[in-house]
């Protein structure tokens, strides 16, 4: 071994061989480690067509798995901040398409011919210094509560992103969850 170490040590020393040693260590290193998964969530959403409210061997039901991206509103924007001013449209554009569920508030909401428009706001985490907002748009008829529901009412959002801002989403593809908290009646 020795021998061949003195006989191989220009090349061994070499751009080359360094390049081949730091290769071989990292394949050694990663060998051993399990692949850990991105970050991503996956959602599964059991819709039940049988009767009954319980789910047996002999229900017959759809599946259904969507991927939810870990995007934060604070990822967004720093994102699109931290970009060349020419190119913060592209990368605010990267975002479209991607599916999130995000705990937010009530801001507002319009009804016009049985849409409603939502303007909800991202609950404030205490190392954020803003909030952010989602815009979105919902059928009454689907979600009859939001005749009723009040002002900073603790709602679930999940959408696709159709256009990001550093400060605001508007998505489509929404489904909304009512959240209560120990204050709500």
């Amino acid at each position: 071994m020795i021998d061949w170490l003195l006989k191989n040590k220009d090349w061994l020393f070499s751009g080359l061989g360094v390049t081949v040693a730091i290769w071989l260590l990292g394949i050694i290193r990663t060998h051993g480690r399990k692949v850990n998964p991105d970050q991503t969530t996956v959602v599964v959403r059991i819709e039940h067509a049988g009767n009954g409210d319980q789910l047996d061997a002999s229900s017959t039901g759809a599946v259904e798995v969507e991927r939810v991206s870990p995007v934060t509103p604070a990822n967004i924007r720093a994102a699109i901040e931290s970009a060349p001013p020419l190119q913060r449209g592209a990368v605010a554009a990267r975002y479209g398409g991607q599916r999130i569920e995000w705990d937010t508030e009530l801001t507002s909401a319009d009804e016009v011919d049985g849409m409603v428009k939502l303007h909800l706001r991202t609950k404030q985490a205490t190392n954020e210094l803003f909030r952010f907002s989602v815009i979105c748009e919902v059928k009454l008829e689907d979600y009859r509560e939001l005749a009723v529901l009040p002002e900073q009412a603790h709602v679930r959002v999940n959408g696709t992103i159709d256009l990001a801002t550093p400060n605001w989403v508007r998505l489509s593809g929404v489904r909304l969850t009512f959240l209560h908290t120990t204050n709500d009646a």
